[in-house]
């Protein structure tokens, strides 16, 4: 029997939702906002795309005990004290978790690759930088913060200072500094690295559009510096969020837990990070279910 997936949006973004998940094979169920509170059972709850009033549509979802629910960054920031939301998903024995497709994107993995290798050495530092058109700064933020953490590496995150364009934090042995900000060239977003560590240094850089589905990411570059010498390192194309949403279908199917994404408990640690008190509480978030 096909995994059933409910797609809780309206918009463009919702819309490439349905269509991606109902190629892969999928039963899937379309459910406009206001229809949130008559929710039908399904094995996977995606929000996506402008919801409007989300605290109800979360709330919707999280009387559902053992949900598993996929949030993109536009809910998140827009409907959320993430700290709340996570706590709740917890105490329901459910998972959620952030996703977009950031750290699907091949140079950023690449990347990643070089850092939990130990290729570089200790990182000292990771500065990422994203231009995006105005309407996405909000549902960027999160993806931006959680992409700085990833590449610093493992280590624990304690916030420096926050302002409405830029985040610093200490992750492990790097300083992580996080500029999000408009000025996207041609309307799409851009993504740019820069990685300085014990043995050498790194930057890339990425094209794409985060949390779409069935859409190539743009042009990518990877470089690598190490031993003085410096080498550009080749990286496939690829859809990012698509093979982000696979890689989940894939552990759900199997019952394994998820990988490679931003889950609950690491998006409350974000949400401090990016100063969640300017974020508006919604009670409903952690209501009773």
């Amino acid at each position: 029997m096909a995994m059933r997936v409910a797609v809780i949006g309206e918009g463009g973004q919702a819309e490439a939702h349905v269509a991606w998940y109902r190629q892969a094979g999928l039963e899937v169920l379309p459910v406009a906002p206001a229809a949130s509170a008559d929710l039908a059972e399904a094995d996977l709850y995606h929000l996506c795309g402008d919801l409007g009033e989300r605290a109800a549509v979360v709330g919707a979802v999280l009387r559902r005990r053992r949900v598993a629910l996929l949030l993109s960054g536009a809910v998140v920031a827009r409907a959320a004290d993430a700290e709340r939301l996570a706590r709740a998903v917890v105490r329901r024995r459910g998972r959620a978790a952030l996703v977009g497709g950031w750290r699907f994107v091949p140079a950023f993995a690449r990347l990643r690759e070089l850092v939990s290798g130990g290729i570089l050495g200790a990182i000292r530092s990771v500065r990422l930088e994203v231009r995006v058109p105005v309407d996405e700064l909000a549902a960027t933020r999160p993806a931006a913060l959680d992409l700085g953490w990833w590449l610093a590496g493992d280590g624990a995150a304690e916030a420096q200072s926050s302002g409405p364009a830029n985040t610093c934090f200490q992750a492990g042995t790097a300083v992580v500094d996080v500029t999000v900000c408009t000025g996207a060239p041609g309307g799409t977003a851009q993504w740019s690295v820069a990685l300085v560590a014990e043995l050498g240094e790194a930057v890339g850089s990425a094209s794409f559009v985060a949390s779409w589905p069935g859409r190539p990411g743009g042009p990518q570059s990877l470089q690598v510096t190490l031993g003085g010498r410096t080498r550009p390192l080749a990286v496939p194309a690829a859809d990012p969020c698509g093979g982000e949403l696979g890689a989940v279908l894939a552990r759900e199917a199997a019952g394994l837990p998820w990988l490679a994404v931003c889950g609950a408990e690491r998006l409350a640690r974000l949400a401090a990070l990016g100063g969640a008190a300017d974020v508006k509480v919604h009670g409903e978030l952690s209501g009773p279910g």
